[in-house]
């Protein structure tokens, strides 16, 4: 599985929508970018400073506690505030936290590409760090740096505001294997400040990957592309069913659970997998 994807890699590349052009990669090339891939970042601050390392089938290592909001939209500011503050007060195994997505500012709609944006994510970055203040927890890295963000414009404004390079700054493809100029201007300003890249892929069952051989396949084409294309410091995917807009059908959780074998045999690179449930546990679906 690994090999297929290094030479369907290797033959695709990454599609770049505004230039119309293709990044490509040959096949040594992509193999000595795996050679120098990070393999252990540091997220976090202070006594929260944590190395994400690459756990290889049986090991010992514990898991990355990836906990949070996940960008799930929430009314105020005092909410957001409440939900970032019981997750890193509550939760003392978390290494890493998500924030939630303001949706409006002073009961006004956020309007994506406007100065409200700008201002959203500003207040998304400070009112996080005000939370993590107060749970104790100051170091604890963002790893979802602004769910508010929908532009680079915003999100760049934001994160000079209480986001630092220790923090996951979260950059996302297109399905699939494509990368906008936007997403591209945000690798661009976050390696230069020398800040965590974490690479979001979500190869699409049913779509373009047809069935989970071929979802299993695009995975490890991602987790090339987080490498190669954006520079990341990490992977984070979730493959996806494109009728139930989960993660957690049976044929998605075969192709995550071979890909991710394939990976993380083959790859230090880190990635970790998030889960989305259609439904709570033991309900019957349609």
């Amino acid at each position: 599985v690994f090999k297929a994807g290094v030479e369907f890699y290797a033959n695709v590349g990454t599609y770049c929508p505004d230039t119309e052009r293709i990044i490509k990669f040959t096949e040594e090339e992509i193999k000595g970018a795996l050679a120098m891939a990070p393999s252990a970042p540091v997220f976090g601050e202070g006594k929260e400073a944590r190395k994400l390392v690459a756990r290889k089938p049986e090991s010992d290592t514990s898991p990355w506690c990836f906990i949070g909001a996940g960008g799930a939209p929430v009314s105020t500011e005092e909410l957001f505030v409440s939900i970032m503050e019981a997750y890193g007060s509550f939760l003392p195994l978390a290494n890493s936290i998500t924030t939630p997505t303001l949706t409006t500012i002073n009961g006004v709609p956020i309007r994506a590409g406007s100065p409200l944006e700008v201002l959203a994510c500003i207040r998304s970055t400070v009112l996080s760090r005000e939370a993590l203040r107060r749970a104790g927890r100051p170091g604890l890295p963002i790893m979802n740096s602004i769910a508010t963000a929908v532009s680079d414009t915003a999100k760049i404004a934001g994160s000079q505001f209480g986001l630092r390079p220790s923090d996951g700054w979260l950059i996302g493809t297109s399905a699939e294997l494509k990368l906008e100029f936007q997403r591209l201007n945000e690798s661009a300003y976050v390696t230069r400040l020398g800040g965590h890249i974490v690479a979001e892929t979500a190869p699409l069952l049913g779509g373009y990957c047809g069935g989970p051989e071929g979802v299993a396949v695009t995975n490890v084409a991602y987790h090339l592309n987080c490498i190669m294309a954006m520079q990341g410091s990490c992977q984070l995917t979730f493959p996806i069913h494109y009728k139930y807009g989960c993660t957690t059908t049976r044929d998605v959780s075969w192709a995550v659970s071979v890909s991710s074998q394939a990976i993380s045999r083959n790859s230090n690179f880190p990635f970790f997998i998030l889960s989305y449930t259609a439904a709570g546990p033991m309900t019957k679906m349609c």
